[in-house]
């Protein structure tokens, strides 16, 4: 995956009170030593869009500011950090800082700006309020929800409403029964688009299996399957199944598979009973333990066919490459292996921001996921 270049900042974090924030990032801007680089060449405030990322905690607001500045190389922004904790005592804080990335001899250096706001207890009623004239005017605004936001707070309403893009993460979900048919109903009552960093975390795995149906003479397997079994490395916080859950959601809608209920849960494993061309089948969610494999993360992908077909995606013993296997009656198997990545928050993050639009795909997973979880 490509790295994005390092910031460095020209203005660390200042606190100041809600309504001295934009008097503030004026004088950050001012002509002074401050704002420009080590050789005195002064530098340029660029911003293309806004990023208003929403963290539950204070490890969440960590990894959103972390990211937000790392794309600011590639994707000059405003970026507003909001840290929501409502179980603390009441409290409303902010900070300003800026910072740049390094620009040719010739160039002068690029620099962005981030707002960070904390509010707990009662005040958190007033971040709602706040973000909006914080927003950089005439440039869309991108909206990043980690965790599991509340659709009825007047926080996520108010956002929900200024948003052109909505970013999620459901790998960071506690409570996926609950935030997927918001979501849902988000795509379908045409408010802004839904995109989740989950599901972009899948598209390998997604070409993989479909590059196996790539000959035409293999395709006739398509009719046969029925069951799919997807791995994934279990622990860690959140959804950790939350990979697993929508590549083997993909698969039954890629192949028409119509779910019967709801998954059913025992321990780490999820089933899915569902009805497919070929008869009653199953989709099964299988925890599986590798070293050097983070939660969460994809292990395999295995769908057995009708006589004797076996096409199976694995991770090999070595954690960045996967083994493609199909197996055929009185034949030798095909085999072949190919690297594989994993993106990290700032990569993902960055190619949310490049899609101006929604996902169909993504759309339909989530309609068919919604609904049985």
């Amino acid at each position: 995956m490509p790295q994005y270049g390092q910031v460095y900042p020209i203005a660390e974090d200042r606190n100041v009170d809600l309504p001295s924030i934009e008097r503030e990032l004026r004088n950050l801007w001012q002509g002074t030593a401050e704002t420009r680089d080590e050789a005195d060449a002064p530098v340029t405030r660029v911003c293309t869009l806004n990023l208003v990322a929403v963290a539950p905690d204070a490890r969440s607001a960590c990894r959103a500011s972390e990211a937000g500045t790392s794309i600011t190389a590639r994707y000059p922004c405003r970026v507003i950090v909001a840290t929501v904790d409502r179980s603390g005592s009441d409290a409303l804080e902010a900070s300003v800082s800026a910072y740049c990335h390094p620009a040719g001899a010739s160039s002068k250096p690029i620099c962005c700006e981030r707002i960070s706001l904390y509010a707990s207890g009662k005040s958190v009623s007033q971040i709602a309020w706040a973000v909006t004239p914080l927003l950089a005017a005439d440039v869309p605004v991108f909206v990043w929800l980690q965790g599991d936001p509340d659709p009825g707070d007047d926080l996520y309403t108010r956002l929900v409403a200024i948003a052109d893009r909505l970013v999620v993460d459901l790998q960071s979900s506690a409570r996926p029964d609950r935030l997927l048919p918001v979501l849902a109903a988000y795509t379908n009552a045409s408010r802004p688009d839904v995109t989740d960093m989950a599901w972009r975390r899948t598209a390998n795995w997604r070409e993989m299996v479909a590059t196996m149906f790539d000959p035409p003479s293999f395709r006739a397997y398509l009719g046969g399957l029925k069951d799919a079994e997807v791995g994934y490395v279990p622990g860690g916080a959140g959804w950790t199944q939350a990979q697993a859950a929508l590549i083997g959601s993909w698969l039954c809608e890629r192949l028409g598979w119509l779910p019967k209920g709801r998954f059913k849960r025992d321990g780490d494993s999820w089933t899915l009973k569902t009805t497919t061309g070929a008869g009653a089948g199953q989709l099964t969610l299988k925890p599986d333990a590798r070293p050097g494999v983070a939660p969460g993360d994809l292990t395999s992908v295995v769908l057995p066919g009708s006589g004797g077909v076996r096409l199976c995606c694995e991770r090999s013993h070595r954690p960045d490459m996967v083994e493609l296997q199909i197996d055929r009656p009185d034949t030798d198997p095909l085999i072949w292996r190919q690297p594989i990545e994993t993106p990290d928050t700032a990569w993902l993050l960055g190619q949310e921001l490049e899609r101006p639009h929604g996902s169909p795909a993504f759309e339909k997973v989530l309609a068919l996921l919604a609904t049985a979880i």
